[in-house]
């Protein structure tokens, strides 16, 4: 498991010699095959350590990682491939004396190494809390290193104590942990720099508080030692590595009601979408892609249920209550399974679920805890709709043979009746019978919506977002204990796609009462808003006829827009991106920046809102300047964190490094006004622009050089489409390939509104991206 250790309770305080495997994310970062200093696993790839062991050596090609508890032989090596360091860290200076170093070649985790976990950035650890800090440093200053990797328990100190004027007197900033004891002896000594400090939490999980950073001389009084606060810097690893720890929110338990009542609501068909062949997933083709698994399918077998080879349904999960199978589940991502929602129907409280893998429920090839489970906000039981939900576990899994996620097939497939399809699970064979301790596996047929509507199949129980399968005449069937597996169909590339999940149904296997499954497609941007920034329903490609300002927009169609509030009027644009900040522009605020005045509201009316939220503070950049529009950025905190829907959610936030690529599409929104001059618009609007180069910009007939380097044109040379006055703040949004949207401009000023050759122009995220991370931590 992930930081999972179990040490001795009496330990030698000075320095014990480690066992093999007690601290598996331990490594020796090497230089000629000398230890130089310490790091710790916090991913298949990524070590974290101290920024000063790069002071003389920089180039990633002189190091190499080492594993295991003796320097030679070392258990395992991996040659560095690139080494990030601190942007504000400077060699003098203790302050951010943190990197991270990427491997050339991921690790495979074993008992022997695996990563260790990552506290979120709230993490608290109190003073005189018990830590351990591990390392192959000198036994004394200046001595030599010893081979096997050694282990000290100290305790923290707080950092007031730590400042007083006879230990180190107001040098410990609140970046920095202090961990020792006052009276000298025990401590982590050179040659441990960048070496972890860690605690353990409930359940022996361990976490990553400290890296070792510097102290003076080894063990003296008042002299502990001072470590990087690994929590203080969450996000700028989270920035550099893409690990990402997700924010936990709770919803309430739905009522205890049984399935079998028929009181349905009724809700509007949607409409049916246009038919279209599954894309290929490119993904599939690595290993860690989805869909493909080890073994090929037998064609020609009877199902009645047959008992499932090994690994030829990895991506099947069993959901457990006191380790009792409830439900089935599909593997989505290394943390992410989706399921059904009645499942929780009587208890949604994580901490008394977990998740097996492998094709017998016991022994379980893996299990893992349950952290997260997420119903859809619109599921009621006893009602059928909504009959879907996603469960996160921890730690990851890493895939393998046995173990591998399935793809999701986009919104917008679709799958002809009488196509054959697989079910999976460890449901009963008989209605009313017990769980199987083996996986089945039974090939059942898709039935058309017209079929499974007649009144002596289901009648109009079946509402969107459902469909039918298996056979009318009876026999094979997902039975009950199956709620929540998968029913998956394959492409002509042998890759597997999730279609259904298993629902409802009648009895089991009786006649004309086929099983009744989700329909996966429906919520294909569901399940990515639950699991993923910046996803959003399909785009429509705007039409050719614009209005200035573009066309209007739907619910649900930029959950990100905000609409900044002064006393109660429409004044400018934001973008969410946390459930607790939103990004907009400096000059919003410039005559009224007291928060108290300022409401955020959700939703595409600024009339009717469908949310309301106060604002708690406002953050202009420091350097902002009216008079050349520079550095025209300001983070604003809500009051109180909003829960993620489908209609409200986060955009997803660019990396400084990523390229904004001139030519490209990108869409504006907001409230802006039509004309210039004109009142702004109570409903929110769309336009579609193209990203123009900042120097074609500058031309002396565009805006002759005021376009810096923090700011990014975006517009239709011939004028028309623009943001207007009134959208100030708001965003300006791209798609990758992921279909993922990505925040990429704030609209910031522009010679009136869309005239040839002065496009709009938008402070440039990329350019501020640390400067974000610094004020939200996002």
């Amino acid at each position: 498991g992930l930081g999972k250790e179990y040490p001795p309770v009496e330990r030698i305080a000075d320095g014990q010699v480690a066992n093999k495997a007690d601290w598996p994310w331990q490594a020796s970062l090497q230089v000629d095959g000398i230890h130089f200093c310490g790091a710790s696993l916090i991913s298949e790839e990524w070590l974290l350590t101290a920024a000063h062991c790069f002071d003389t050596y920089k180039n990633p090609k002189l190091w190499m990682a080492s594993f295991g508890t003796t320097l030679s032989p070392p258990l395992m090596r991996r040659q560095v491939q690139s080494i990030i360091v601190h942007e504000n860290y400077a060699a003098h200076k203790h302050d951010d004396d943190i990197a991270v170093v990427k491997l050339s070649t991921p690790v495979l985790f074993s008992e022997d190494v695996h990563k260790v976990c990552l506290p979120n950035a709230t993490f608290e650890v109190l003073p005189k809390s018990k830590v351990f800090v591990t390392g192959w440093g000198a036994l004394k200053a200046n001595g030599p290193f010893p081979n096997t990797l050694r282990q000290v328990q100290v305790e923290i100190i707080s950092n007031d104590v730590c400042n007083q004027v006879n230990v180190y007197g107001g040098a410990v900033s609140s970046g920095m942990i202090c961990a020792g004891f006052l009276t000298g002896k025990l401590d982590a000594c050179e040659g441990d720099s960048g070496g972890p400090l860690v605690i353990a939490q409930e359940r022996n999980i361990w976490y990553l508080i400290g890296i070792v950073s510097w102290g003076i001389g080894c063990g003296k009084e008042n002299k502990p030692g001072l470590y990087t606060r690994v929590t203080h810097y969450r996000d700028w690893i989270k920035s550099k590595t893409n690990i990402y720890i997700i924010m936990v929110f709770q919803f309430p338990s739905t009522g205890q009601r049984t399935l079998r009542e028929k009181k349905i609501h009724n809700i509007l068909n949607q409409k049916i979408r246009n038919a279209r062949a599954l894309p290929i997933d490119v993904s599939s083709v690595q290993v860690n892609g989805c869909g493909k698994r080890a073994v090929p399918l037998i064609v020609n077998r009877i199902m009645s249920g047959e008992l499932a080879a090994k690994a030829a349904w990895p991506w099947q999960a069993s959901l457990q209550r006191s380790n009792i199978h409830q439900c089935g589940a599909t593997l989505i991502s290394d943390k992410w399974l989706v399921t059904a929602a009645h499942c929780f129907k009587n208890n949604a409280n994580p901490r008394q679920w977990t998740v097996t893998f492998g094709t017998t429920i016991n022994p379980p090839l893996m299990k893992r805890e349950v952290k997260r489970i997420i119903v859809h906000e619109r599921y009621r039981s006893p009602a059928r709709e909504y009959d879907i939900a996603v469960v996160q576990f921890y730690p990851r899994v890493t895939f393998s043979d046995d173990i591998r996620r399935i793809c999701l097939p986009e919104a917008s497939a679709s799958f002809p009746p009488n196509s054959t399809v697989y079910i999976t699970g460890f449901g009963a064979l008989y209605y009313g019978g017990e769980s199987q301790n083996n996986l089945r596996e039974a090939k059942v047929k898709i039935i058309s919506n017209a079929v499974c509507k007649q009144p002596q199949v289901y009648g109009n129980d079946i509402k969107f977002g459902m469909f039918c399968a298996g056979y009318l005449e009876g026999i094979y069937d997902a039975c009950r204990g199956d709620s929540g597996g998968p029913l998956v169909v394959k492409d002509l590339k042998d890759t597997w796609y999730l279609i259904g999940i298993v629902s409802w149904g009648d009895n089991c296997g009786q006649k004309n009462k086929p099983g009744v499954y989700t329909q996966v497609t429906y919520y294909r941007r569901w399940i990515a808003s639950k699991t993923e920034c910046g996803a959003r329903p399909d785009l429509i490609t705007l039409s050719e006829e614009r209005i200035i300002g573009g066309t209007l927009a739907e619910e649900g169609d930029w959950p990100w827009q905000v609409s900044l509030q002064l006393n109660n009027v429409h004044h400018c644009g934001g973008i969410l991106i946390s459930n607790t900040w939103i990004l907009s522009a400096a000059h919003c605020f410039r005559s009224y920046s007291n928060p108290q005045q300022w409401t955020a509201t959700f939703g595409i009316s600024t009339t009717s809102p469908t949310l309301k939220v106060r604002v708690k503070s406002i953050l202009l950049h420091n350097d902002y300047k009216t008079s050349t529009h520079e550095n025209d950025i300001a983070a604003v905190q809500l009051e109180r964190a909003v829960t993620f829907t489908k209609n409200i959610h986060r955009v997803c936030l660019p990396e400084a490094t990523q390229n904004i690529i001139p030519g490209s599409t990108a869409y504006v929104t907001g409230w802006g006004s039509l004309t210039y001059g004109g009142n702004t618009v109570t409903d929110l609007r769309q336009g579609q622009v193209t990203i123009i180069n900042s120097n074609v910009c500058n031309a002396p007939t565009g805006y002759n050089g005021a376009v810096l380097s923090g700011m990014l044109c975006a517009g239709v040379p011939e004028g028309g489409v623009d943001a207007c006055q009134g959208d100030s703040g708001g965003p300006l949004v791209q798609e990758d390939s992921r279909r993922l949207w990505f925040l990429i401009g704030i609209v910031s000023w522009g010679y009136q509104c869309g005239l040839p050759d002065k496009p709009g122009v938008y402070t440039r995220v990329t350019a501020y991206r640390n400067w974000i991370k610094e004020q939200t931590g996002v």
